[in-house]
């Protein structure tokens, strides 16, 4: 099933792309709107990516060491320190 995604994902994109450049070009005035969504859609983006990257960081700690005590409290440190000073 992945590898039937993996082959159709990237012409999906293109074709959403085509589509926005039509809508944009034939329709401004909804390409607008969009334009909207799309500024919420990227702002969620960066509210959910830095808590994204931490479970991806942190399963791959976890499969990776039988020992993560001391491996996870140093990630969440460092992982806390980066988030305050972004």
């Amino acid at each position: 099933m992945f590898s039937r995604l993996q082959r159709t994902l990237p012409w999906f994109i293109l074709a959403a792309v085509a589509a926005g450049v039509a809508v944009g070009e034939t329709v401004p005035w909804i390409a607008v709107d969009c334009g909207r969504l799309g500024t919420m859609f990227i702002g969620l983006l960066k509210a959910v990516a830095p808590f994204v990257v931490f479970f991806s960081v942190a399963s791959a700690v976890a499969e990776r060491s039988s020992s993560l005590q001391g491996r996870m409290g140093r990630l969440l440190g460092v992982f806390g320190v980066m988030m305050s000073a972004a």
